[in-house]
């Protein structure tokens, strides 16, 4: 009995995934030496997301509102609407944009001797942010 029920709860979940529909399949950018590293879903139903070279915002149907030459390892929303972004390139950049991806401020962190990585980036209630990540540094 108790192998009958998991299988029918297994029938369930294999039943309901078949029904997912894609509500669109784009490509982006260029073929030449570009990565996605970041999406996130906006405040309008869109989309931002980055790769090496670009952060890009699309609609909810994936077309294309602006793209800006901002190099993005992970990005994230504030609560302005604007974006907070960061890029690994040895140091860590940090760069806030607002809703149409017009840069606000940006600085680095490049303290340490090595391996310093951005990993995720969340704004905190007291309007800074929290960045996980790796650091490591031998001084």
């Amino acid at each position: 009995m108790k192998r009958t029920f998991t299988l029918f709860i297994l029938f369930l979940f294999v039943c309901s995934a078949s029904y997912a529909q894609i509500s669109f399949d784009k490509t982006y950018g260029t073929l030449a030496d570009e990565e996605g590293n970041a999406v996130y879903q906006t405040w309008d139903g869109g989309y931002i997301m980055g790769d090496s070279k670009h952060l890009v915002k699309t609609s909810d149907s994936g077309i294309v509102e602006w793209s800006k030459p901002i190099p993005v390892s992970y990005v994230n929303i504030t609560s302005d609407s604007g974006y907070i972004i960061t890029h690994n390139n040895g140091d860590i950049d940090f760069t806030r944009v607002d809703q149409l991806g017009n840069i606000i401020w940006t600085t680095t962190y490049s303290l340490g001797l090595w391996a310093r990585e951005a990993h995720s980036i969340e704004e905190t209630s007291d309007g800074g942010y929290i960045v996980g990540g790796r650091f490591q540094d031998f001084s």
